[in-house]
Parts: structure tokens; sequence; C-alpha cells
């Protein structure tokens, strides 16, 4: 269960520094950005407010393992039910779109792309 969370926290942290560190923590040669992955991390649902911290808390993909969102506002978020005042959001992550900027920082190089899907190899 703990990989789990930390492959969803690598894909759903819009972190570099988080990412690098996952990267050289299990040795990752390659990444895949495809269909499931943008399914599982572009978004965390159900979310919502967390007082203490004025930000969101989450759950990771679809687990009930609460996981704190501060660098997403609730206001990027919409309503998870149409039933008024559920206090559930579906947040984006931007998670994602890390890898581009890695890709530009030279940390990634593009390996295969098709469609929707691109897999990224580390450059170590």
């Amino acid at each position: 269960m703990e990989r789990a969370i930390d492959i969803a926290t690598f894909y759903s942290s819009n972190s570099v520094e988080e990412a690098w560190d996952f990267i050289q923590e299990f040795d990752v040669s390659y990444i895949v950005v495809g269909q499931l992955e943008k399914q599982y991390y572009e978004e965390l649902k159900p979310c919502s407010p967390d007082i203490d911290s004025e930000g969101v808390y989450c759950d990771m993909a679809g687990r009930p393992v609460g996981m704190p969102q501060p660098d997403v506002d609730i206001s990027e978020c919409r309503p998870m039910d149409q039933e008024p005042g559920s206090g559930k959001y579906i947040c984006p992550t931007y998670g994602l779109e890390k890898f581009e900027f890695m890709l530009d920082l030279g940390l990634l190089e593009e390996a295969f792309r098709t469609g929707k899907t691109v897999i990224y190899k580390v450059i170590q």
C-alpha cells in the first residue's frame, strides 16, 4: 500500500523536486503518461476544504487515504455532486504538467509519443 501511495503522490504532486527524489529513490528509467495516468492523477476526488491549513484535503486515486493539497485552492475545484452543500469537490492536481517542465529542464527526454500517451526517458 505504501508504494501505491508513493506512486500516486509522484504523479499527482506538482513538485519537480519531489518527482526527482522519487525517480532517484526508485531508480526510475521511464515515465508513462497516458490515459490511465490522466484519469487517476489529473484530478483528485473527493476533496473537501481543510479549515486548519486553508488548503484542500483529498483522497488519492479513489483510496480513503487523506492527502493534503495545499497548492490547490478550493476555488479551483468543482462540486463533485449536484447536491448543493455536499462539501465534496473534484480538484485539479496540475501534477502531470511537471513532466513537460522537467523535459524543458533537460531532466527527461521524450522517448515515445502516440496520440495522448507520452513516454519520458529519465536523463541520469
